[in-house]
């Protein structure tokens, strides 16, 4: 039920940003953390939002005090998908990843690696399949990524780390769980 519901916010997501987000954002990122935030896609920008106020909540409701570790967090939690560029995955390509890593992990695993030797072959973009494929290989890097970009545009290491472990919280502390726990 809670992919479903996911689902009917990416779609509303299209829509755009509202003001209070917009400004959740601006309050949160510095100008060139904000460049990374709005090469997102939409869904992915209203997402990241989500995901950061979530983790805000989350923290504060388990006794995390410290502003420079909320600080961090929110930050965390408006860039952690940052690697997922705008138009690389579309909304019916997070539908098939998503039930594909559900029912076959290893066909997911396999077409990423396909979509990974596209991208080197020049390949991404040339057929419906490969465009797919990139999708998958997209998802399977986008921590990684994201991470890499946060880093050349001068992100500190903290959210960097956060980043770049979202999706295993058992590699990390308190703040990793909680980006974590907000992102599930």
């Amino acid at each position: 039920m809670r992919r479903v519901a996911q689902f009917f916010r990416a779609v509303a997501a299209q829509r755009g940003l509202r003001e209070d987000e917009v400004r959740w954002v601006q309050e949160h990122l510095s100008t060139g953390e904000e460049a990374l935030f709005w090469q997102m896609s939409p869904i992915d920008q209203k997402h990241a939002v989500e995901v950061s106020r979530r983790a805000a909540a989350l923290a504060k409701t388990q006794g995390l005090t410290s502003p420079r570790e909320l600080r961090v967090l929110i930050r965390a939690g408006l860039l952690h998908d940052i690697g997922k560029i705008g138009g690389d995955v579309t909304l019916w390509q997070r539908v098939a990843i998503v039930l594909v890593q559900r029912l076959s992990p290893k066909l997911a695993r396999a077409l990423a690696e396909r979509g990974k030797e596209d991208l080197v072959r020049g390949f991404a973009r040339s057929s419906w399949g490969a465009r797919w494929r990139r999708a998958f290989y997209t998802q399977s890097v986008h921590a990684e990524r994201g991470a890499a970009m946060a880093k050349m545009w001068g992100v500190e290491e903290e959210v960097l780390q956060l980043i770049r472990w979202h999706h295993q919280p058992q590699r990390g502390g308190r703040l990793l769980q909680l980006l974590s726990q907000a992102d599930g």
